[in-house]
């Protein structure tokens, strides 16, 4: 297939071509005159007249770590994984496979000293256990999904927090003002927080939850920028920042502050480590308060390892500990787990998310668009590990360009390139592959892995026809190569749909800039929803859905029409054109039919004019 789509596209290619990916690209299906009326049809998977469920990907949430030094991933993917300390990774726990019902959030996890991993938040408030073994026990709460029968269900108790001590006991802070213990041997207990004068209780502002040797529990106030200590009784004191004030200043308990702090946890001589994430930096405070800013530089954002002020991430999110006084952080805009030793040496831990090889055994790390070339090999964009892979018909998977985990806008052969935000990706007649990169570029590829930046400026956001680097885009998103190698863009930031020449000549066909809207019309009469996917078909009909549950079609004179759907009805109905839709995640077209990815399926429209 020559069309951007997502990666849901790729098993829709194999079903509708049968295996012959070369025939799915521009120009690989003979034009066939269409004479029976368009309709719209269900084509695969469970496609309801209800919203679409916006399924988010990708991004780690939390993160814990074993006395074998094992750390352990939660990700928006609704996924565990298991790392170990050489870096092999493997999934432990995927809610979607266990659960009945999606959950809402894979939540906080924490793991005790034996490899035993508990989440909290998971659906409808469980604690839920992952054994060594792998098994799944749903230890309580009020799930009715449960996949293992029977729990124990408790008042709502909405987690903001879990850790465990070193005795196996797994302990939560609530957002109904209360610690819940639960022992190994599943006695659950509460304890009930009050403030400093004994009377409101104020459990329900933290989020975060650590623990020290003599049982005091730690945690944060993220918009007060406030680090808290509740003793073994529930009485909860003030440790360090002050209510309300931002800033980065170290010093002792009050005159420190912090700026969003997110997660926080403990070593085994009772130091407290702070994920401040709006300062990117990763902060430590002794028993006695004392705040010193162990790794990062307070206002610098960026991905680097080094020791203390030399090291650089991105919002960190979350942090742990293991045994030997190491702290793990899911440093989620670099998407990557970082390892800081006690002296305060920061390297990225080698979780190892972009692992080539055949099938099953290779890795991606939230994979977005995909492509085919005219032998059949398939062509992915490995987003959030910043690269482009490759797929041959035998499911040989190689890294073609960019390097995993490692983001940047420089231009190269192979894995000399950087990408920063890869996400859609068309091939051409000649086997070339065109990425949407960042807010602001189209790369380029060729086949031998040159890459080059074809169109706009890194960073530059803008609206300007031109060539080459004179262009500029506003979060280009979708891509589509017609017959002629003409690349058509969906500039979602810009409300416009874009055409590239071969030549790199920038154009808007379509849509008016900031015009956020769905009124059809010719060239820049007409405006467009924040489009984000497109296809052509082999008479250099455009075809582009965004956020408002159509498919608009732009004819080769520029005429901008409504196919289907109605803007803002996710209502699916069979039947002649303009029939209902859901929201749309991608599109594809084989000859005379349009394949649509939903939340929920996949819909078609047959007999489609190609006129």
């Amino acid at each position: 297939m020559r069309y951007t789509h997502r990666s849901f596209i790729l098993l829709v290619a194999y079903i509708v071509c049968a295996c012959a990916l070369v025939s799915c690209g521009a120009g690989g299906t003979s034009e066939t005159t269409t004479t029976a009326p368009p309709v719209l049809e269900a084509f695969s998977g469970n496609i309801a007249n209800t919203p679409s469920d916006a399924i988010p990907v990708g991004a780690p949430l939390g993160v814990a770590a074993d006395d074998a030094g094992n750390v352990y991933v939660a990700d928006h993917n609704y996924i565990i994984s298991k790392i170990t300390p050489t870096g092999v990774t493997t999934p432990i726990y995927d809610a979607r496979r266990v659960f009945a019902y999606l959950p809402s959030t894979t939540g906080d996890i924490a793991s005790d000293r034996t490899g035993n991993v508990y989440i909290a938040n998971i659906s409808n408030d469980d604690l839920v256990k992952i054994s060594r073994d792998g098994k799944v026990n749903v230890l309580f709460g009020g799930s009715y999904n449960s996949p293992t029968g029977s729990v124990r269900p408790i008042a709502y108790f909405h987690a903001n927090g879990i850790t465990t001590d070193k005795g196996g006991n797994v302990y939560m802070i609530t957002t109904n003002n209360a610690i819940l213990k639960f022992t190994p041997d599943e006695i659950l207990t509460t304890l009930n927080c009050t403030n400093e004068t004994g009377s409101a209780p104020r459990c329900n502002l933290f989020h975060g939850l650590a623990i020290d040797s003599v049982d005091n529990f730690y945690t944060l106030d993220t918009s007060n920028n406030t680090i808290y200590k509740i003793s073994p009784a529930g009485l909860v004191t003030m440790l360090a920042g002050s209510p309300g004030l931002s800033g980065s200043t170290d010093g002792m308990g009050s005159a420190a502050r912090f700026n969003l702090p997110k997660s926080i946890a403990s070593d085994n001589a009772d130091n407290i480590y702070v994920a401040d994430s709006g300062n990117n930096t990763i902060r430590k405070i002794t028993p006695a308060g004392m705040v010193t800013t162990l790794a990062g530089s307070a206002g610098i954002m960026g991905r680097a390892d080094g020791t203390g002020a030399a090291a650089r991430f991105n919002t960190p999110y979350s942090v742990t500990t293991d045994n030997a006084g190491n702290i793990y952080v899911d440093d989620i805009g670099n998407t990557s787990i970082r390892k800081i030793t006690s002296a305060g040496v920061v390297t990225t831990f080698p979780a190892n998310f972009s692992i080539d090889g055949i099938g099953t055994t290779a890795r991606f790390r939230a994979p977005e668009g995909i492509a085919t070339d005219s032998a059949g090999n398939a062509y992915v964009v490995d987003s959030y590990n910043a690269t482009i892979r490759k797929i041959t018909p035998a499911g040989g998977v190689t890294t073609l360009a960019g390097i995993g985990g490692l983001y940047g806008s420089t231009d190269g052969m192979g894995t000399a390139a950087t990408f920063q935000r890869p996400l859609h990706v068309a091939t051409d007649r000649a086997d070339n592959i065109y990425v949407t990169d960042d807010t602001a570029k189209i790369r380029k590829i060729t086949p031998t892995g040159v890459v080059t930046t074809f169109a706009g400026t890194p960073g530059e956001s803008g609206s300007r026809d031109g060539t080459g680097s004179a262009a500029s885009f506003s979060s280009p998103s979708g891509l589509a190569t017609d017959s002629a190698d003409n690349i058509y863009v969906a500039d979602t930031g810009n409300a416009t749909i874009r055409k590239i020449t071969p030549a790199g000549v920038v154009t808007t066909v379509a849509g008016t800039v900031g015009a956020h809207d769905t009124t059809d019309g010719t060239g820049t009469a007409a405006h467009f929803s924040y489009p984000h996917s497109i296809a052509t078909d082999n008479a250099r009909n455009v075809y582009v859905a965004g956020d408002d549950a159509t498919v608009r079609k732009i004819t080769p004179n520029g005429i901008v029409s409504t196919m289907t759907g109605i803007p803002g009805v996710y209502h699916f109905t069979e039947g002649s054109l303009p029939g209902g839709l859901l929201s749309i995640k991608g599109m594809a077209i084989y000859g005379t039919s349009l394949y649509i990815t939903t939340g929920r399926g996949v819909a078609v429209v047959r007999n489609l004019p190609n006129k």
